[in-house]
């Protein structure tokens, strides 16, 4: 077993004496140019509607589209917006609409370039907008008077049972495109195809139109308003790009412990494609493999395949009796806290086998997808191709739901805490017949989402492959979708338009939800590129690098010695001034992703030049680059800054560069350059530099070894008198912290002990190390004891396990289907023990299952309700069945639960005990609400075994007694009902 070492939320305080301090402004090495070129910018919307006038579409006098034919319809919504639609003297399932000309200017498209994935595209006309383009931002032209540009915002929508999207011609002009997706459904007009609006804030324009159309369709929530799954703060290992469909145990047991020996713990854990029960027609055994096979393989059944579940025949002797076990295991053995699964939408990627005993109830049919042309004017793409040849086995729309709920719940019930559902853009290709795309689309999504709300506590949920607006116009609750097309190792040409991709497409996806950067291998040639990445991105972190295969120094840039990350506030986005500038290809751009944290902002710097070439251009020629490139970086570049820089801002910054380990100090309306080779990235700290004194200007830089270093910066306040301030920084982590500070201080201390400091007067910087120790072995326990919790429901068992592990206590708590987990380390005889906690399901139904967890117990809580005479009545039941399946030298204790409700008492202690002594027991009342003798019944067994342990009673290397020997070593910390720290922290200095 791995441990962590325990990390909790530590103060920083620093103290100055009253003194007048040096206040030069100093530009450290590698920040070179500085530049008074940039003003701080603020937000507003056009107050005048749009108007459709003499063949113009127009916003305050500015024209958007020129030459709009008249079947074009405009219908004014908000005083910046309207809907546009068209109407056609024909009835279609698809018409294409003339929208009006676009001519010289910059412009951002948002496309799918395949069925699956979108990517952006710039240009400055109507014929360089791609088919399939799902968001359109057009850079306006500038009024009279005007220093900062307008911003024309189009958006394709869905209208009634037809989907819109958007795509140029030849002619320069702008059309859209509507359709049903099933040749039944037919309109001739389509009035709210198109939603624009204008404003001078692109990021504003984007939050606010999608808020107006959130209240408007009434179908989709805004990121906002969802509840994010907690396994995005959390270090996350995918086995896809480790073992691919080759998954299994044992490789998965050994790449969680690699990664927690290197000091980066995997907390969230993603078992991907390879653990489902399948069968594949099109794949024989001894015959190779045609290319694209995988996908015509279907789902025969809701559970584990052999690999993770032993099967009667004894052939799988190394795979665990199930996946529940195999669950339980590994995260008691690794502290995990998430562990999702993935499945496709149809349940794999050629669907249900239809006539498989395991899934025949949900009538699945098999259908062969057929693509638009849009779709299909655009990149051809495998596994599509796949599914037409081979068919989906598509589950039957209105039995959509009994499957999602069937397998989630199967999954819950096997310990599973999530789901990543992947192919969800499939069904606009089977459509047809079943009510049309959107249609279809809408009711499998809502399906889907309320089986996850059902059955998943929170809302875990990893959406794929969705990046069509069919289902994102009907996103309600799901939060996190992957934003970009599959990270490819194996091909260096795809690496920066990975980082390129995700950063445009989050404009977009970042107003329904978190955008997923996907997963990265740590020990690659671009690995630190994807590492600052996703450091600036705000995004979950987590690599699918194979078992032993690691590079824990960029690793340990991003991941706290406990698991926890350092993510960022908001979805990572390019700057205002990289919104029309083409990162990847135009030879000479950089890219710059802004974020803020809770005290700082962050701007990540990328060169993507000279490395790949988008999808679907016409040119297949990588333009020629220099080898490096520079880029102006302002404070200005970060929108929302007012957020961190409060009343007592001097308007300036103390910015830190993560790779040259340099600081400065900028005014917000200043610049410098950062140069880089291609393939290169700086994150850059942004801190406000605030006034503590007359004397003393302060701002937190935050753990100077992270990419985030701000990220570690919880908050900081401070308290003055006449002779001195004390300036205090809350924050979590570990590692060298740094602060920009005017003067230097007379102390500093860490949790109110005094530490050293280092304080460079020339740059200001000011310093102060707190040591974190990472990865300790651990096997780091003496022994593991296991144990198990019986009794009647209602008595209060999975309470009383809370309580012990988490130090809390639930009122109101979910009756236990089951088998529940919990651990906890504890220390007896100067040894650490680790104790291995099953709390049972009470009810008669899961009695089968509870005698099962039995076997193979060291010790066992007995537990009875005082106020409930009928729960003292069955103890005797429950100890025949205990004394019938366990070990004959099990150490049992019987808990007499509630007694902090004597005045209800049914039971008196008396008979408890009486009970006890006639059945050699041990005895205690308790009161999980209170915690009142919590500790001491599990602690009291615990040193019961242990002295049975010495006594010689049992045979420690028969693991069949619940018992495991470890390697002693340092105790772990109390608390976490998996096992792990619960509270994460630490020094950020």
């Amino acid at each position: 077993m791995i441990s962590t070492p325990p990390l909790k939320a530590l103060q920083l305080n620093l103290g100055f004496s009253s003194f007048v301090g040096t206040n030069q402004r100093v530009f450290s090495r590698g920040f070179v140019g500085i530049n008074g070129n940039k003003s701080w910018r603020h937000s507003m919307f056009l107050s005048t509607k749009p108007v459709l006038k003499d063949g113009s579409l127009s916003f305050s006098g500015m024209d958007a589209l020129t030459s709009v034919p008249d079947n074009v319809v405009l219908t004014p919504f908000t005083n910046s917006s309207a809907f546009v639609g068209a109407t056609s003297t024909e009835a279609s399932s698809r018409h294409v609409f003339k929208f009006g000309e676009i001519r010289d200017v910059r412009l951002l498209s948002l496309f799918r370039f395949k069925l699956f994935w979108m990517i952006p595209r710039f240009g400055n006309s109507g014929s360089d907008i791609p088919i399939e383009t799902q968001m359109l931002l057009m850079e306006a032209r500038e009024r009279p008077n005007s220093k900062e540009p307008s911003y024309i915002l189009f958006l394709p929508l869905l209208d009634g049972d037809f989907r819109s999207s958007l795509q140029g011609n030849s002619s320069n002009e702008l059309e859209f495109c509507v359709e049903s997706g099933d040749p039944a459904i037919i309109t001739t007009e389509s009035l709210k195809a198109v939603f624009v609006n204008c404003g001078n804030h692109p990021f504003d324009l984007m939050k606010e139109s999608m808020k107006i159309l959130e209240k408007y369709t009434g179908t989709f929530t805004h990121r906002e308003d969802k509840q994010i799954p907690g396994m995005l703060d959390w270090f996350g290992w995918c086995t896809w790009d480790a073992f691919y469909q080759d998954v299994n145990p044992q490789g998965i047991k050994e790449g969680l412990k690699s990664l927690s020996q290197g000091g980066t713990p995997a907390k969230f854990l993603l078992i991907d494609d390879g653990w489902q029960d399948t069968i594949n027609e099109f794949q024989k055994e001894g015959e190779p493999n045609v290319e694209g096979s995988q996908f015509g393989g279907r789902l025969a059944s809701i559970e584990e395949n052999s690999k993770f579940r032993r099967t009667d025949t004894g052939v799988q002797n190394e795979a665990p009796s199930s996946l529940k076990d195999f669950v339980s295991e590994i995260r008691s053995s690794f502290g995990l806290k998430y562990i999702y699964v993935w499945h496709a939408l149809m349940g794999y990627w050629g669907g249900l086998a239809p006539n498989a005993p395991g899934t025949r109830k949900y009538n699945p049919q098999l259908r062969y997808p057929v693509q638009s042309p849009g779709t299909l004017a655009n990149k051809w793409d495998l596994s599509l191709d796949s599914m037409e040849k081979y068919g989906v086995g598509t589950i039957e729309p209105d039995k959509a739901h009994q499957f999602y709920d069937d397998l989630h719940s199967y999954l819950v019930s096997q310990g599973v805490d999530g789901v990543k559902v992947d192919g969800q853009n499939i069904l606009e290709t089977i459509a047809a017949g079943l009510g049309g795309r959107v249609s279809l689309t809408k009711k499998f999504q809502q399906a889907l989402e309320k089986s996850i709300a059902s059955n998943f506590q929170d809302n875990s949920i990893i959406c794929c492959m969705a990046h069509g607006t069919d289902a994102l116009y009907h996103s309600k609750t799901s939060g996190i979708t992957r934003a970009s097309d599959d990270y490819y190792p194996k091909n260096p040409s795809t690496q920066t338009l990975h980082i390129a991709a995700v950063a445009f497409n989050s404009i977009f996806f970042g107003e329904f939800v978190v955008p997923d950067w996907d997963m990265f291998y740590s020990k690659h040639e671009s690995a630190e590129f994807h590492a600052a990445a996703r450091a600036v991105g705000g995004c979950g972190v987590y690599v699918s690098d194979k078992p032993g295969h690691h590079d824990f120094e960029i690793l340990k840039r991003l991941v706290l010695a406990d698991g926890s990350v350092l993510r960022a506030k908001y979805p990572g986005r390019p700057s205002r001034d990289c919104l029309f500038n083409d990162p990847v290809m135009d030879g000479r751009s950089l890219l710059k992703i802004w974020n803020l944290n809770r005290c700082t902002g962050v701007i990540g710097v990328f060169n993507c030049q000279g490395a790949g070439i988008w999808h679907c251009m016409e040119t297949t020629i990588q333009p020629k680059v220099s080898a490096e490139l520079s880029v102006k970086v302002s404070p200005a570049d970060i929108e929302y800054f007012e957020e961190v820089s409060g009343k007592q801002w001097t308007g300036d910054c103390a910015v830190y560069s993560s790779k040259a380990g340099f600081l400065c100090r900028v005014s917000k309306e200043e610049s410098f350059d950062i140069t880089l080779k291609i393939l290169q990235c700086d994150v850059l700290t942004v801190s406000p530099i605030k006034v503590y004194s007359e004397e003393i200007e302060f701002a937190p830089i935050g753990l100077l070894n992270m990419y985030n270093s701000g990220g570690a910066v919880e908050s900081i306040d401070s308290i003055r008198d006449s002779s001195n301030t004390e300036i205090r920084i809350k924050g979590r982590g570990g590692g060298n912290f740094g602060a920009y500070s005017s003067t230097k201080p007379k102390s500093c201390s860490v949790n109110l002990k005094t530490e050293g400091f280092n304080f460079k007067s020339e740059k200001h910087l000011l310093t102060c190390l707190q040591k974190v120790e990472r990865g300790k072995s651990n096997m780091s326990y003496a022994y593991l004891f296991k144990y198990i919790i019986i009794g009647d429901t209602g008595v209060g068992k999975s309470c009383l396990l809370l309580q012990f592990t988490d130090k809390r206590f639930q009122p109101v708590h979910d009756l236990t289907i089951g088998v529940e987990f919990g651990a906890r380390m504890i220390t007896i005889d100067n040894k650490p023990i680790k104790l291995q906690i099953w709390d049972t399901a009470g009810q008669e139904s899961f009695r089968s299952i509870t005698r099962s967890y039995y076997r193979g117990a060291a010790g066992a809580l007995l537990v009875y309700d005082i106020t409930r005479r009928e729960t003292f009545n069955h103890l005797a039941s429950w100890l025949e069945d205990a004394r019938q399946h366990a070990n004959a030298n099990m150490t049992i204790m019987l808990i007499g639960n509630k007694c902090d409700l004597a005045h209800r008492r049914a039971v008196s202690t008396e008979e408890g005990e009486q009970f006890a002594k006639e059945h050699g027991l041990i005895f205690m009342e308790a009161s999980a609400k209170t915690a009142q003798n919590v500790e001491e019944a599990f602690i009291k067994t615990a040193a019961t075994i242990y002295k049975k342990i010495q006594d010689g009673v049992f045979d420690v290397s028969n693991e069949t007694y619940g018992i495991k020997v470890g390697y002693g070593g340092i105790p772990g910390p109390s608390g976490g009902r998996d096992g792990s720290s619960s509270q994460a922290g630490g020094c950020c200095g």
